[in-house]
């Protein structure tokens, strides 16, 4: 419903955030110009890509380079302007002098047809010139600041180690998604509030991908510990750069596509199992949660060495 959004967008003076389809970093840059929203959300397509919004961040980060240079370049046509214009007001201040005036003021009062002129040609020659001046003035403030008293007494070490250790993203752009699980495992290192399984789910969506080609999805799910994960991606890494050879285990394919069948006949087992809880609870007029007791495997009671809701293979 973009086109929705782009009406909302004309209709209101807020700020609007897209949200929607947002799986593919083109998707970004697409929603935007289809609905001129001030910026965009993602839930499902960022998990699979962090990096999801650096693309098109790097594309605005070029643009900017790119006006910056052409401002650099242009910086003497802005001096002559506003030499120009400082010279118009001098003119016009001279002009509300009231009095006889002498003929050397007279001399500058006449420049005035030819500095008028050289502004307009400017001015025409020039349409960013009133950016320019915003930005140049920018500029200029940041040239006259001393170096000297500018310098900083004392640095945080850990904020430069962070600094150091995070300088690499515009790298990740087209450097796939083993890079961005690394960089993701910086991450955990430095701000440790991911748990186990979080690291493994998030590590699971990133490189699903490249897990799955090299037979090593499994290994990933059973891991141990941070360590581990970066274990496995670096035998990923090995075999994506050819310095170790990959061969295809059949036998552990098929053994994997029955653990997957069982897992879906499993979750199929559970969505029954709640079903029927949910019209249990309506009936006892009970909450769902009070018929549901965890076990390790979402879902119900345990009987034995299997979850309650495997019963409903049987139903």
């Amino acid at each position: 419903h973009l086109d929705q959004v782009k009406l909302i967008k004309e209709a209101v003076s807020v700020p609007v955030i897209s949200n929607g389809n947002i799986r593919d970093p083109s998707d970004v840059e697409n929603n935007l110009n289809s609905t001129n929203a001030d910026g965009v959300m993602s839930a499902e397509g960022i998990l699979d890509n962090p990096a999801i919004f650096l693309p098109f961040s790097l594309k605005l980060q070029n643009k900017k380079n790119q006006s910056d240079t052409a401002i650099h370049e242009d910086k003497e046509t802005f001096k002559t302007w506003r030499k120009a214009n400082k010279t118009l007001r001098q003119i016009e201040r001279l002009e509300s002098q009231k009095g006889v005036k002498a003929e050397d003021i007279l001399a500058k009062i006449r420049r005035k047809p030819q500095v008028i002129a050289l502004l307009k040609r400017l001015k025409k020659e020039n349409p960013g010139l009133k950016i320019m001046a915003n930005s140049l003035n920018s500029l200029n403030s940041l040239d006259s600041v001393n170096p000297v008293n500018n310098s900083v007494s004392s640095v945080n070490p850990v904020e430069t180690e962070t600094k150091t250790k995070f300088n690499t993203l515009p790298k990740l752009a087209n450097d796939g998604n083993l890079s961005i699980a690394f960089e993701y495992l910086k991450h955990v290192e430095v701000y440790p509030s991911a748990t186990l399984n979080e690291m493994v789910f998030h590590i699971r969506r990133m490189c699903k991908q490249v897990l799955t080609e090299y037979q090593l999805l499994e290994e990933l799910k059973a891991s141990s510990s941070a360590e581990k994960i970066r274990e496995i991606l670096e035998v990923c890494r090995r075999f994506k750069e050819g310095k170790e050879g990959f061969r295809f285990d059949a036998e552990k394919a098929k053994k994997q596509k029955e653990a997957l069948e069982k897992r879906k006949y499993e979750e199929k087992c559970r969505k029954k199992y709640i079903g029927r809880m949910e019209r249990k609870a309506k009936r006892l007029g009970v909450k769902l949660e009070d018929l549901l007791k965890p076990t390790s495997v979402p879902g119900g009671h345990v009987y034995g060495a299997d979850p309650s809701w495997l019963a409903e293979k049987n139903a």
